[in-house]
């Protein structure tokens, strides 16, 4: 099994915000990546998915991990709210591409990415709780 945390170059213990920036620089750095960085993001940031990696990781009872805590301060809210504007951007612009592509396979990956976006952005939206998103 892959640990996604050397991936992202991240310890375990980072919080949400930790794995955004991780997500964010990588897919800056080697964008020919995206997609799969964006599989990896969707596992770290969506609680059950997280819960259940990391058990089979660490080969520890899920129970023992469901309770650990991972709110964020205020100041790291505003900051993983600037973080899911710039997704915001880059789920537009990537998306856009679907128009310069006559690929239908092309098409689909691009469809299923978005749809993990936006899946994505609902679960980074859920954490921030001190201010409102539109």
């Amino acid at each position: 099994m892959k640990n996604l945390y050397t991936i992202f170059k991240i310890p375990y213990e980072a919080n949400l915000l930790d794995i955004a920036k991780a997500y964010q620089t990588n897919c800056l750095n080697n964008p020919s990546l995206i997609f799969y960085y964006t599989k990896i993001f969707k596992i770290l940031v969506c609680p059950p998915y997280k819960l259940i990696y990391d058990s089979m990781l660490f080969h520890t009872d899920i129970h023992n991990l469901y309770y650990l805590d991972s709110s964020l301060t205020e100041d790291e809210e505003y900051e993983l709210g600037f973080i899911i504007n710039w997704i915001e951007d880059f789920r537009d612009l990537v998306y856009d591409a679907k128009f310069l592509v006559n690929n239908s396979n092309h098409l689909a990956v691009l469809e299923t990415w978005y749809d993990q976006i936006e899946s994505i952005l609902l679960d980074l939206r859920g954490a921030i709780r001190s201010f409102y998103l539109n």
